[in-house]
């Protein structure tokens, strides 16, 4: 059975983690490291590494990705070797802009018609 503090932190951190846990679970290893290194830029490495932890520790990802305490944000930046963790990247969403000077713009739903390449080629017309 489940207490009213366990069910409001569900899915999100309840408090920073201790140092114990910092180094216990937010620990990247060699093959999380190489899965972060995919990544370019040390902001989409930080967020993708938050992203890892994150799901470790809350056992699913956040609805704002960013949402993490300072103590996690540090603590994989420092591993990381980011000197400026103030700003990490997550990948955007559908109900958020791709960054902070993008709109969204509607789909083109208009579509070109499709001409087989070897129409014109065969009647003697120049392609358009």
């Amino acid at each position: 059975m489940t207490t009213d503090d366990e069910a409001a932190a569900y899915g999100r951190y309840a408090g920073a983690p201790s140092r114990a846990d910092l180094e216990r679970v937010f620990f990247v290893d060699d093959e999380d490291r190489a899965l972060v290194e995919r990544h370019r830029g040390e902001h989409m490495k930080l967020g993708f590494s938050l992203h890892l932890v994150t799901v470790r520790w809350v056992g699913m990802f956040l609805e704002d990705p960013l949402d993490v305490p300072t103590a996690v944000l540090d603590f994989m930046a420092e591993q990381l070797g980011v000197a400026d963790p103030s700003c990490p990247s997550s990948p955007p969403s559908a109900s958020r802009p791709h960054g902070p000077h993008r709109t969204r713009r509607p789909a083109d739903t208009t579509a070109a018609p499709v001409r087989h390449p070897t129409s014109s080629m065969h009647s003697g017309e120049e392609p358009e």
